[in-house]
């Protein structure tokens, strides 16, 4: 405490022995790049636990769908307890593929489209699904020496 109004600094964040945290940015403590990054950060985790609630309660809202429909059909508790294993499989193996990421072993590569400053742009087929795509291949080391990055975001 610095004894004038039972404030103690602990870096940008203000504690009152009466009022808990204040949580109003400390603006001579942090530079401008430095709140940045932490709204940047703000935002990614709201968005993360939004988008996890809401699948959360999209799987609750099937379950449920699919439970009424087996009591409307007059189903046996057997075959309504098999319906929701099969709907939990679905869920599973759903939210595995939404967690796998896409990477360039995942497509057949097939002919050079064009070549630009950073990388190349090339045409492939998914393996998986056999769609055609355009892949952009991109020097992220030739981008960061360059102070480019912003310029190649698509």
């Amino acid at each position: 405490m610095d004894g004038r109004d039972d404030t103690v600094r602990l870096g940008a964040l203000n504690m009152k022995a009466t009022r808990g945290f204040d949580l109003d940015p400390d603006v001579s403590v942090s530079s401008p790049v430095t709140r940045q990054k932490a709204a940047a950060a703000k935002q990614f985790i709201e968005n993360h636990y939004k988008n996890y609630l809401q699948g959360l309660q999209d799987r609750k809202e099937r379950r449920r769908a699919v439970q009424m429909r087996a009591q409307q059909a007059a189903v046996s508790s057997e075959e309504q307890e098999e319906m929701l294993r099969n709907l939990e499989r679905r869920e599973t193996e759903y939210m595995r593929l939404q967690r796998r990421k896409i990477g360039i072993d995942d497509f057949e590569q097939f002919t050079l489209i064009g070549k630009g400053a950073f990388g190349e742009v090339r045409l492939c087929r998914a393996k998986g699904t056999g769609e055609i795509f355009a892949m952009k291949k991109l020097k992220k080391s030739e981008m960061l020496s360059r102070g480019q990055v912003s310029t190649t975001l698509l």
